[in-house]
């Protein structure tokens, strides 16, 4: 069973980034990128503040990405953001059941094309 182990690369008292790993039992990590957790400070005085997430992520298996093509919209990744929205809901509503007053404002999904996006000298 993969259990999709990370690691913890980079830690501050107000984010966390996160990258893939491999293990003995997983062999790797189902896609290979990073994820960032954080909080930013609203600046609006109210001392309100914004979690939020963001990442990139790769299939590197040419098997996972054969699989994700054949997918009516590349399935894995679409699974993916059901995950973290999910993610974000739950943290919402556990929030506001604990006293507390959350909102979830947004979500942004972006496909990453290497051609457009990625700077010829970082390909």
């Amino acid at each position: 069973m993969d259990t999709a182990p990370v690691l913890a690369i980079q830690l501050s008292n107000n984010h966390w980034l996160f990258t893939p790993v491999a293990t003995f039992w997983d062999l790797q990590h189902l896609v290979g990128g990073h994820k960032e957790f954080g909080l930013t400070n609203n600046n609006n005085n109210d001392g309100t503040l914004t979690f939020y997430n963001r990442g990139v992520d790769k299939m590197f298996e040419p098997m996972d990405v054969i699989y994700n093509s054949t997918q009516k919209g590349g399935r894995f990744f679409y699974q993916a953001d059901k995950v973290w929205n999910y993610v974000m809901d739950e943290i919402a509503e556990y929030i506001n059941n604990n006293g507390n007053d959350v909102k979830k404002t947004h979500n942004f999904t972006r496909t990453i094309d290497r051609d457009k996006d990625v700077k010829t000298e970082n390909k």
